[in-house]
């Protein structure tokens, strides 16, 4: 009997601390931008994509293509930090860090970052350039960066 208590309070213990936890994707957003002349041959220019928003949505897997109505009909959860007890709305799905503030930006540092339940998700960019995506991304359960496909 002693043993079946002790099993018991070690169970409700541990199932009592056992919360999900979200997982970090940090993403720079450059792109390629005109061809600039230099000696030799002309380079694309990168263009960082700062202060533009994202929308974060469904994997949509080959050989279907993700659209951006799609994507907007079906966002994903994204949260304030790793706790995953507070969601962030669709319409401000990002987060940069240091900070807990749900945003609809990238902000001037141009990164989409961003807690999220984990797994592979896509995202489109929209910026005063056009619309870009869609972009996978993916990061497992419990931890780790994500990264770009």
């Amino acid at each position: 009997m002693k043993k079946f208590a002790v099993l018991l309070m070690f169970t409700l213990f541990c199932t009592g601390f056992a919360h999900a936890q979200a997982v970090r994707v940090d993403v720079p957003l450059l792109t390629s931008g005109p061809n600039v002349p230099v000696s030799g041959q002309p380079l694309p220019e990168t263009l960082w994509l700062s202060n533009a928003t994202a929308n974060l949505c469904v994997h949509v897997a080959p050989p279907a293509v993700n659209t951006l109505a799609n994507c907007i009909a079906t966002p994903i959860t994204t949260y304030t930090d790793s706790t995953a007890g507070t969601p962030c709305l669709a319409a401000t799905p990002l987060v940069q860090l240091p900070g807990n503030t749900c945003t609809a930006s990238t902000g001037a540092l141009a990164n989409l970052g961003f807690w999220y339940a984990g797994g592979t998700v896509d995202y489109f960019v929209t910026t005063a350039y056009g619309t870009y995506g869609p972009y996978t991304v993916s990061a497992g359960v419990g931890g780790g960066a994500g990264t770009r496909k």
